[in-house]
Formats: C-alpha cells, structure tokens, sequence
C-alpha cells in the first residue's frame, strides 16, 4: 500500500524546527517518521512546502515528491504525526 507523507496548515505550529526541513523530518526520541515509513517498505512519497521540495528530493532519494500513483488502497500520514512506537 503506498504511503503518503503529507504537511498540511498547522506545520507552522512547529516553527522554528520546521524553517529549514520538512515536519516528518524531525527527530523525536531517536526516531524521525519518515525513517519510519522508510522502513514500512512500501512506496513513500510526501507533499512539503514549496521551498523545501529539492532539498527533500536530496536528503530522501526514496521518496517521490507528490502523489505518486492513484491506488485504492493509500494511506495519508500527517507528517506532524509523531514517531513513536505507538504510530507504528
């Protein structure tokens, strides 16, 4: 099931960590989400902020950028959400 890491209105609620990197990007406790949704193995892609799309596209070569495909079976992450063992 593809996954989507998606940052919505209220990622500005985490400034200033999230100026510079995207939300799912934030460590917590060890852990950043998308390290965790790395691991999931299926296919990852994220919607960031305009300004942030290349570095991201750098920094996480495994994640696509957009919606990468139109399945039934999707599941959209809040990239606010955050990374704990719970979430997994």
């Amino acid at each position: 099931m593809p996954v989507v890491l998606f940052e919505d209105s209220l990622v500005a609620q985490l400034d200033p960590v999230t100026l510079g990197k995207p939300a799912f990007a934030i460590h917590c406790g060890g852990y950043s989400l998308v390290e965790l949704a790395i691991g999931l193995g299926q296919p990852l892609s994220a919607i960031v902020r305009p300004h942030l799309r290349e570095m991201t596209s750098l920094d996480y070569p495994d994640v696509r950028l957009g919606i990468s495909s139109a399945s039934d079976a999707t599941l959209l992450v809040n990239a606010r959400l955050v990374p704990s063992v719970a979430a997994v």
